[in-house]
């Protein structure tokens, strides 16, 4: 598997599969991520 470019996303995103939680906290935690890697980079 590839490192993504952004690692530090993926190492906040990584955990979330160990977890036990709802589809849906997923899903709004998948949604925030999306937006803030979109938001960086668009910076860049």
């Amino acid at each position: 598997m590839r490192v993504p470019r952004n690692y530090r996303l993926y190492r906040f995103v990584e955990p979330l599969r160990v977890e036990h939680t709802t589809e849906r906290d997923v899903e709004l935690h998948r949604i925030h991520i999306v937006t803030r890697a979109l938001r960086d980079a668009g910076m860049e």
